[in-house]
């Protein structure tokens, strides 16, 4: 049996228009490759489960305020959000897992909820503006848009050997830590990367390209600075708090071209402690 199932949004703008509601230990099973359309939210209650097959689950609201809330982890195989105007909020208590292709295609998606994409890429050109939460990127793909996007927490790779590219030309802003882990390479690309968060936002374990990408350290805490090579470095803190900013120890810092400060918010700038060699 099986087949595609739609949920058109429709109603008055209430919550529960359009909503996929999975109650407790109930299952969703697709088969095969098949596409199924949610208009509005998505609940999953507790022991509630989605065997996902090869299918794709697409978020098609064009109103904002749709809740995305699993209480127990939840894996789909493709993932997409088109609706344009939509909005998404995802408050997960659990960790919402995409096996393939995560598209970010219309719409804006917000919250606070963990996601992991085991293999595939999240590109598209809706917004991504997170303000909690980790998203994580296991394998190989590509990671973009020319829409600016916003996480939290970033992190690349899984243990195994792969590479995430960004794509795009958009800025991407991360309020916590930017992570990419043993075994793992990040290829920068050209669009601009803001390291917001204070403490250490940017940790290297793996391999780290920066092509042509613009890196923006903007904490107004005190924030040490990954040791690596960069194209255009920027060491500005985005608001008042006279910052001291470290240069972690390594084998060198290099940069085509370096700012420090901004004109308006101070900022001190040391290598003393770790005294690496510094090239520009």
């Amino acid at each position: 049996t099986g087949g595609n199932v739609t949920l058109e949004a429709g109603g008055l703008g209430g919550a529960q228009d359009g909503r996929l509601y999975m109650a407790t230990s109930s299952t969703f099973t697709a088969i095969g490759t098949e596409a199924h359309s949610i208009g509005g939210g998505f609940t999953a209650s507790s022991s509630a489960t989605i065997s996902a097959a090869n299918s794709t689950f697409t978020f098609t609201a064009t109103s904002s305020n749709k809740l995305i809330n699993a209480q127990v982890p939840v894996t789909f195989y493709n993932l997409t959000f088109s609706g344009t105007s939509g909005g998404w909020n995802l408050q997960n208590a659990a960790t919402t897992t995409v096996s393939n292709t995560f598209a970010m295609t219309a719409g804006t998606l917000s919250g606070t909820g963990n996601v992991a994409i085991s293999s595939g890429a999240l590109s598209g050109n809706g917004t991504i503006t997170m303000t909690g939460g980790t998203v994580q990127i296991a394998s190989t793909g590509n990671l973009g848009s020319n829409t600016e996007w916003q996480f939290n927490k970033l992190t690349l790779g899984a243990g195994s050997v792969g590479a995430t590219t960004k794509t795009g030309t958009a800025t991407t802003t991360i309020l916590g830590v930017l992570r990419v882990n043993t075994s793992h390479t990040l290829n920068a690309g050209s669009g601009g990367w803001e390291l917001a968060g204070g403490g250490t936002p940017f940790i290297v374990n793996g391999t780290f390209d920066v092509d042509t990408a613009p890196f923006y350290y903007t904490s107004n805490s005190a924030t040490n600075v990954e040791d690596a090579t960069y194209d255009y470095l920027v060491l500005a803190p985005s608001a008042a708090g006279s910052p001291t900013y470290t240069i972690q120890p390594g084998s060198s810092l290099a940069a085509s071209a370096l700012t420090i400060g901004d004109g308006t918010n101070p900022v001190t700038v040391t290598a003393d402690a770790s005294d690496p060699a510094v090239d520009f």
